[in-house]
């Protein structure tokens, strides 16, 4: 089960290929989802569980909990969308791209992709490329 859920006005669009999506890549990198909720959260809420979890007092695009076994996923993501508007600006994406990639990005890591190192920082951010693309010929 994926659940998308909204505590901010922003609502996330084509959520049904966008669980297909995610569905696609779980099984490409070998494994079950399932259970990942999404919340979609306010700039301050997300600095709050910035602060209490990780000890950084900022505002960030995405927070992941994995509470997964094995290959078997289960897991909850924070998404800021403000953040994720203001990273879409900087990087030159769309809105839409930018989403995707922190909903992919979320997912990767409880699939157990890090991006610690520039190394697997970059093997990250092309699957990202990857199933962006993906999403846009095979999901849209």
């Amino acid at each position: 089960m994926i659940d998308f859920i909204h505590t901010t006005p922003f609502v996330l669009k084509n959520t049904e290929q966008i669980r297909k999506l995610l569905l696609h890549i779980s099984v490409q990198e070998g494994y079950t989802l399932s259970q990942f909720y999404f919340h979609f959260v306010s700039a301050e809420e997300i600095t709050r569980i910035n602060k209490n979890h990780l000890s950084h007092d900022y505002a960030t695009d995405v927070i992941t909990f994995d509470y997964s076994t094995d290959k078997e996923l289960k897991a909850e993501a924070y998404i800021c969308p403000e953040e994720v508007k203001s990273n879409a600006k900087k990087y030159r994406q769309t809105i839409e791209n930018e989403m995707i990639r922190v909903l992919v990005h979320a997912l990767l890591h409880v699939c157990g992709h890090d991006d610690k190192a520039d190394e697997s920082k970059l093997k990250m951010r092309n699957k990202e490329d990857l199933y962006i693309k993906i999403y846009q010929t095979s999901f849209k």
